[in-house]
This record gives C-alpha cells, sequence and structure tokens, in this order.
C-alpha cells in the first residue's frame, strides 16, 4: 500500500516535471504540444482535457490571455475537429462562437423593426444595446452588425444622428393611455401596458410622469382627464403647415415652428412624418 502510494507520486512529480519543462518554451512550442497532446488523445472538449490532467487549462488561459476554451480550439486551428466531436451541443455556454443566427428578414424589415421598437421605448437616438437586451428585443445587435456595418453607422442610417426631444408627447401619451383604459373598462397593468404598441415602456411613462408608482400616473390621468390635448392627425399637421406657409410665402424653420402657438410640437411633426429633418417634411408637404 505505502510502496503503491510513492510510485503514485513519483509519477505524478514525473509528470508535473514535464509540464514544466513544457511551460519553458517558446509560445509557438507549447502551441504546438497541446495541439499534439489533443489529436494524439482525440480530445476536443475542455471536461475531457482536464480528465487527462495534462498541462492546467488556467494556466494556459493566463499565457496566451484566452477567456474560453473556444478561443484555444481557435487558436490551435481545431475548429473543425471540435465541431466533429460534437454530437449533442450542451446549453453550457462552450461553444458559442460556432453558432448561427439564420434570419431571413430584409434588410428594410429589419430597419422597421428596430425604430418601431426604438420608438416603442421612447429611445430617442435609437434604442441602445443593453435596451434590447433588457426589453427581449428579438435580435441580437450582431445581426445588425453582419447586415449594415458598424453599429454606428446602422443608426445613422435609421436617421437616428439627431438630438430630438422626444419621439412621445406626455399629451400623446395621456390620450392613448386614458382610451386604452375606456377600452378594456379598467387601468392596465404593466405588463398590458408593455404589450400595447399604441404605448411606450412603463419606465418611459414613468419618466414623463416623474414618479416611480404607475398608481401614480393613473390617479393624474384621471383627475385632468378633461384637460388631455387633442392629437394631431398627419393631415391635420400638414394643411396647419400650409397654411403657416401661405402666410410667410416660405417654409418655416424649426425655431419658427416651435414659436408658433399654432403648430404642434417639432417631435410631433418629425413623428408624423417619420423623419429627423425640417426640409424633408417641406419637401412632403409642398411636392
Amino acid at each position: 500500500m505505502k510502496n503503491g502510494l510513492i510510485s503514485s507520486c513519483k509519477k505524478e512529480l514525473k509528470k508535473n516535471n514535464s509540464h514544466k519543462e513544457i511551460l519553458k518554451k517558446d509560445d509557438s512550442e507549447v502551441l504546438f504540444e497541446i495541439k499534439k497532446f489533443l489529436i494524439n488523445n482525440n480530445i476536443f472538449s475542455l471536461g475531457k482535457y482536464r480528465n487527462l490532467g495534462f498541462i492546467n487549462f488556467n494556466t494556459i488561459k493566463i499565457r496566451f490571455n484566452l477567456k474560453y476554451w473556444n478561443d484555444l480550439i481557435i487558436l490551435l486551428d481545431l475548429e473543425k475537429e471540435y465541431k466533429e466531436s460534437i454530437k449533442k451541443p450542451k446549453k453550457e455556454k462552450i461553444e458559442p462562437l460556432f453558432k448561427k443566427n439564420i434570419v431571413t428578414l430584409t434588410n428594410n424589415e429589419l430597419i422597421k423593426i428596430y425604430k418601431e421598437f426604438s420608438e416603442k421605448i421612447g429611445a430617442i437616438r435609437g434604442a441602445s444595446v443593453s435596451q434590447m437586451k433588457k426589453y427581449n428585443f428579438p435580435y441580437s445587435q450582431s445581426v445588425y452588425t453582419k447586415r449594415f456595418g458598424p453599429w454606428k453607422e446602422f443608426k445613422t442610417l435609421c436617421g437616428y444622428d439627431f438630438k430630438l426631444g422626444t419621439f412621445y408627447s406626455k399629451e400623446e401619451i395621456s390620450e392613448n393611455m386614458l382610451a386604452a383604459r375606456d377600452k378594456i373598462g379598467r387601468r392596465l397593468s404593466q405588463n398590458e401596458i408593455n404589450k400595447d404598441k399604441s404605448l411606450p415602456t412603463v419606465d418611459t411613462i414613468l419618466k414623463y410622469f416623474k414618479t416611480t408608482k404607475l398608481s401614480e400616473v393613473w390617479n393624474e390621468l384621471e383627475i385632468n382627464k378633461t384637460a388631455v390635448i387633442k392629437l394631431y392627425s398627419l393631415d391635420e399637421i400638414k394643411k396647419l403647415l400650409l397654411k403657416e406657409h401661405a402666410k410667410k410665402k416660405k417654409p418655416l424653420t424649426v425655431k419658427e415652428i416651435k414659436e408658433n402657438s399654432n403648430l404642434p410640437g417639432i417631435s410631433t411633426i418629425y413623428r408624423k412624418f417619420k423623419t429627423t429633418k425640417i426640409t424633408h417634411v417641406w419637401d412632403e408637404i409642398l411636392k
């Protein structure tokens, strides 16, 4: 029993010394030894590798500045062998680099759902990656960058290279919330509001009403129900702008629109015309 233990310890000591000798070599030689070990033993998963007692993977990660086992597989150019060794993918995050998102939507469709989502949550400069994750947007940022290039360029393509006050007005939110309440005969829950396409998210609503409680929003709405301002349709805005154009004998600037009490806010105009530039608004009106 004692002799067997001594023999085992000697083998372990010899193995560790062998590993130390390998680690004294240049990086390229160390990688060569690791690759040779994996191929000779037909081992390409981290779990099986650890069971064989070769160089500790944590030591390898530190030496080559790696984060995941997949990083080592790619560094050793063993992706093909790795994928062939996996029959059923596991739920753990060990092969995210080899998963593919198959998206059948057209570029225009992807842009449309992103812009609608951004407006829904009140993201005035386009939804951020964290907002997409928080509100369960159906596609990841990588889907868009693969189609459209850098994220900043994609957001510019969508028209988010501007500084608007908001996509919504408090009056519009108020009107739509009361209409939704009247439709079902009671106050909407947080979940019901988040599912209603005519309303922004609950977080956005709370920001507009400067509170942290949805009940306080409903209280304010019901008390001031008669004071809710009328919403403008696209045709109404066109007629109002044309009327002011006739008076001025020229298209109004953004500043002139903001100062004109006969017109809706500039953000409302932009939203209705689905643009971010006043020149586009006048082009459509005067064409």
